[in-house]
This record gives structure tokens, C-alpha cells and sequence, in this order.
């Protein structure tokens, strides 16, 4: 089964009731001997997403957020392997970092990424 149409259709649905995001990927550092110095840089890409705030429930039975959120992100306009590189979360000058990536793909197809960051 092709997939690439419902990828398509993911993306889209995530386009309308998301916001923008931006996926930051920092390039591993190379050593400069002569500097002594490391440098990496940034590669930044715009993507999609729809932020879940998972509440918690106390003993007492109240309901409060969490420290966490969910975040599904089309792989529309995100890097590819998603799920193997490291990279931050920045919506709204807000910066989240993945504790966790779970791509949704049948059929080797990554059709968008569950990701709970903090």
C-alpha cells in the first residue's frame, strides 16, 4: 500500500488546527586545533504541530498540568529520521525538549511523530 497520500492527508489535517513550530538540529561539533575551540551550528526547519498539555490527577483527586507535553508534528517540512537525530522544540519563543519520539509509520512510511518533550 502507498502511504504518501495519507501522509499527505496528516499533514494537512495537522496544518489546519496546528500552529507553526521550528525544529532545531545542531550539527555535531568539529574541534578546531588551532582555536581550541568546538563548532557546531544550527539548521532550523519549519514544521507543524498540535500541543497536547496532559493533565495530572493528585491523590486529593485534583486535576493539574503537567511539566510535560505531547506534541504531533507532521512530517511535512520536519527532518527526515526525525526519531534519530537530536534537536529542540520552539514554539513561541518557548523551547521543548524531547524526552521521547514515537513515528507513526505503517509500512516504513512516517506519517507524523508523537513527541512528549519537557
Amino acid at each position: 500500500m502507498d502511504y504518501k497520500k495519507l501522509q499527505a492527508k496528516a499533514g494537512d489535517i495537522i496544518k489546519k488546527y496546528g500552529v507553526d513550530i521550528e525544529i532545531v538540529v545542531g550539527t555535531p561539533a568539529t574541534y578546531d586545533p588551532i582555536l581550541d575551540t568546538y563548532d557546531s551550528t544550527l539548521a532550523t526547519y519549519s514544521a507543524f504541530g498540535v500541543m497536547v498539555n496532559p493533565t495530572m490527577q493528585s491523590e486529593s483527586g485534583l486535576f493539574s498540568k503537567s511539566d510535560s507535553v505531547r506534541w504531533l508534528v507532521s512530517v511535512t517540512g520536519a527532518p527526515a529520521s526525525l526519531d534519530k537525530i537530536d534537536f529542540k522544540i520552539v514554539y513561541n519563543s518557548e523551547e521543548w525538549m524531547p524526552a521521547k519520539i514515537v513515528p507513526i509509520k505503517p509500512g516504513g512510511t512516517a506519517l507524523v511523530y508523537l513527541i512528549d518533550a519537557k
